[in-house]
């Protein structure tokens, strides 16, 4: 297990960005299990990582070192001082790939990281790591059954349920209709000449888009205006 147990109070939004993706990439470059502090431990910083990300249910949550006093946790020198963890913090500000090649697991990561070359071999696995603002590659799969309450030229009502399952991915290498996220719900949809289409469904998402949270995303609901292409 390693872990970043100053996230939040070595720098800000920006830096823990770099700081997280960079204990994501170094975990996985080394097959060692990772983890982050809880949201709510003391901090002078903004440390909102759990909230944009939807990681209020993670599991890798915890610390490396064994004293996470608020003292040791504003200084890297006071965390080495107070720890028997090996600390490691980067030694230069560019990519230091001895400390990515050699980084021990047990040990407790610091610096800045402000490199992708940190996390660049994940962000295929973890959206939220990646440089692209979307995937380019997406399927879904989609099962309805409709039951009409009216069918009047002047208003079209019906109710419906409805299965479906989708992803999106960065390349046709990492393509896989297998691996999607899965829904299922019910709505309600109205068609008027004047308007066109309009509809609402309320739909539960048995998997989480975001990597690492086994809980499901749960219920969601959505408004729907116009035909879908």
């Amino acid at each position: 297990m390693i872990g970043y147990d100053r996230l939040g109070t070595n720098g800000r939004f920006g830096n823990q960005l770099f700081q997280y993706a960079a204990l994501r990439g170094i975990a996985a470059h080394h097959g060692y299990d990772w983890c982050i502090p809880p949201e709510d431990h003391p901090t002078y910083a903004n440390y909102g990582m759990h909230h944009p990300f939807k990681l209020q249910h993670l599991k890798n949550v915890g610390f490396v070192n064994s004293n996470n006093s608020p003292q040791a946790m504003f200084s890297y020198e006071n965390i080495k001082q107070l720890n028997s963890t090996p600390n490691v913090k980067e030694s230069v500000y560019y990519f230091d790939k001895e400390m990515f090649d050699n980084f021990e697991d047990g040990s407790n990561l610091d610096g800045f990281c402000q490199t992708e070359k940190y996390f660049k071999h994940i962000e295929n696995e973890n959206q939220s790591l990646s440089s692209r603002d979307g995937s380019i590659i997406y399927n879904k799969f989609s099962i309805e059954l409709r039951y009409p309450i009216t069918l009047k030229p002047s208003a079209s009502i019906y109710t419906l349920a409805f299965l479906e399952a989708g992803n999106g991915y960065n390349s046709f290498r990492e393509f896989n209709p297998f691996n999607s996220k899965r829904s299922a719900g019910v709505g309600v949809r109205i068609f008027m000449p004047a308007f066109g289409l309009l509809g609402i469904d309320f739909g539960y998402g048995f998997d989480n888009p975001a990597f690492g949270i086994l809980e499901p995303n749960g219920w969601e609901t959505h408004f729907l205006i116009g035909q879908q292409f």
